[in-house]
């Protein structure tokens, strides 16, 4: 008897060591395919302006981001304010909602850390697209 508890705490105990090292260890930013994305906003948060990519500019965030790793905060501390926002969707089907915050990025409501180097590219590359996206709209205007 006394064997099989030992085993039934051992096994637990792996268990769970399992599933804290698997919700911990780094990942993919994203999990979604770039087939799956159909549309992207990005949205400022220092001033709101508010960005749909087109396909050209989906490309190249999806090139970006699909190659940061992240890891999960056990503890994260509260925080105010952010600097982008993106969405991801397939059609009208929301499938990742990031928000960036300095080396701190929130997606889907959980927090990571990022690289600072790798948070800084996806940041310039979203100030691109905004810049660009400004440009053009008043070219437009014109």
């Amino acid at each position: 008897m006394k064997k099989i508890v030992i085993c039934l705490g051992i096994f637990v105990l792996l268990l769970l060591s399992m599933f804290l090292i698997y919700q911990y260890s780094p990942r993919k930013m994203i999990k979604a395919s770039r087939e799956e994305i159909t549309r992207v906003i990005v949205i400022n948060g220092n001033n709101g302006n508010v960005i749909d990519l087109g396909e050209k500019d989906i490309d190249e965030l999806y090139k970006e981001i699909s190659k940061v790793k992240i890891k999960r905060i056990i503890n994260p501390e509260e925080s105010s304010g952010w600097s982008y926002s993106f969405k991801l969707f397939h059609g009208n089907e929301l499938l990742v909602n990031a928000v960036i915050n300095g080396e701190q990025c929130s997606i889907d409501g959980v927090k990571y850390l990022v690289q600072q180097k790798q948070i800084k590219k996806i940041e310039a590359l979203l100030e691109k697209f905004e810049h660009g996206a400004t440009k053009s709209d008043s070219e437009e205007n014109n």
